[in-house]
């Protein structure tokens, strides 16, 4: 509750399996909204040996639902599905709707979802390696990487800074 009021945080986000459903359960009773954070969970990558989408086959799907159920039923106010194919986004989104209505949020869930999030990054084209899911509107780091270099080089010829600076001794 302290993270919540002094950080201004509207909600706690875990990335959740069915291990947690008491944690989830007791966050839920002591006024703290848990978004529960499903499907590839990205802080988990090195101890599932990389990125990878969930859900891909129908017991993975089913599983996934199940945790989204026990989620919902122990009380998260929100769903966050990310890299699942867009069929079991639309089994969420059902379960979801069923729950609360509770609002499913998705990174790379497919068309279902109510709503969608993307890293800056990879939105705005920064990162060498691109989601799948998530094409870049923009391909800003080039062009960062090109303004970086012509200053450095700017700094190099001693171009930079140039004789207009803008600060004086007052005489």
């Amino acid at each position: 509750m302290r993270f919540l009021s002094e950080g201004m945080a509207d909600v706690v986000k875990l990335e959740v399996d069915a291990s947690f459903a008491p944690l989830v359960d007791r966050l839920s009773h002591a006024g703290v909204p848990v978004v529960a954070h499903l499907g590839s969970r990205p802080q988990r990558v090195r101890a599932e040996g990389g990125y990878r989408a969930a859900g891909r086959s129908v017991a993975e799907a089913d599983a996934l639902v199940e945790q989204v159920e026990l989620m919902l039923a122990r009380g998260a106010v929100m769903i966050l599905l990310e890299a699942v194919p867009a069929e079991v986004s639309q089994r969420v989104v059902a379960c979801a709707e069923r729950a609360g209505p509770v609002p499913v949020i998705g990174c790379g869930a497919g068309a279902p979802c109510h709503g969608h999030v993307v890293v800056l990054h990879d939105l705005l084209g920064l990162s060498d390696w691109q989601p799948p899911f998530a094409p870049p509107v923009g391909n800003l780091g080039k062009q960062l990487q090109s303004v970086a270099a012509a200053w450095v080089e700017q700094i190099a010829k001693g171009r930079y800074p140039g004789p207009d600076h803008p600060y004086k001794i007052d005489r």
